[in-house]
């Protein structure tokens, strides 16, 4: 998904508790945002997307639209070493990681502060669009709009004092790379979609086209001038030796001259007209 969530509702049509109140900038605090323990979206600037705390990420009812879900770590890491990031340091916490793949995965440089995210020559490249959109502390203050763009991942742990908490990345005016870090339940960022990854031919001359795979898998199936038929196929079929026709006449509709069909033994009660084509 190419820009931030920016959803009001769960997948299944529910609400998502909307926290109106004005919050506040540091040394100030809000204690209603620090007390929250549902799902809660804060709008501060349409344009930036929507900011969620971690209990709308976590939530089974799921914020993405049908078919995306938000990313694991894993899937952000899979995502930075295709970007060039040294595998070695992925899994490094609390620190920037990385050469320039927080320059690669931001954008729109008229949002950001000045900086050297900004000056890379490789900025923006990606088309993935991270803004500044800023984050929201667990009291309630919101900071970094205009410097910082932060999102979410769908990963949690539980630390030894019994705090669970969620990884996140971000990405800075001021830095090149991408922070790696996690965060309590009611901090607040942005999120990101991914698709689901549905394997299968996405080939549509293949026989066996399927329109919801986005991965191919490798098993997209063809018709190699011969086409099939048996008492066991399928007229929607492709007419191919996996996938074979159920009628002789729809296989020889179906055929281009020269074209050969093959008739499993069997008994086919039909009247066959050739149309003209030489046909073996």
């Amino acid at each position: 998904m190419k820009e931030n969530l920016k959803v009001t509702h769960y997948r299944n049509g529910e609400d998502l508790n909307r926290f109106n109140e004005s919050l506040p900038t540091a040394p100030n605090i809000n204690q209603n945002w620090s007390n929250l323990e549902v799902g809660t979206f804060y709008n501060y600037n349409s344009s930036y997307g929507h900011l969620y705390n971690g209990h709308a990420v976590k939530d089974e009812r799921g914020i993405c639209p049908v078919g995306w879900n938000v990313p694991s770590d894993e899937d952000v890491i899979i995502l930075e070493i295709y970007l060039g990031m040294d595998e070695e340091v992925t899994n490094y916490r609390n620190v920037y990681r990385g050469t320039n793949q927080g320059s690669k995965l931001a954008n729109n440089d008229y949002l950001w502060n000045d900086g050297v995210l900004e000056s890379d020559s490789e900025f923006g490249t990606t088309g993935f669009n991270v803004i500044p959109s800023g984050y929201i502390q667990s009291d309630g203050i919101l900071l970094s709009s205009n410097n910082r763009g932060t999102f979410w991942t769908n990963t949690t742990y539980i630390e030894d004092s019994g705090i669970e908490k969620m990884f996140e990345r971000i990405i800075s005016s001021d830095n090149k790379g991408i922070y790696r870090e996690s965060s309590n339940l009611n901090w607040a960022f942005s999120v990101r979609c991914m698709q689901d990854v549905v394997n299968g031919c996405i080939d549509p001359d293949a026989c066996n086209y399927n329109s919801e795979a986005n991965i191919d898998d490798g098993t997209c199936e063809y018709n190699s001038g011969t086409l099939y038929v048996s008492l066991e196929g399928d007229d929607d079929n492709c007419g191919s030796q996996e996938q074979p026709f159920a009628s002789i006449q729809y296989a020889i509709d179906s055929s281009i001259d020269g074209e050969e069909v093959l008739v499993s033994a069997g008994t086919y009660y039909e009247n066959i007209n050739f149309n003209g084509k030489n046909i073996a």
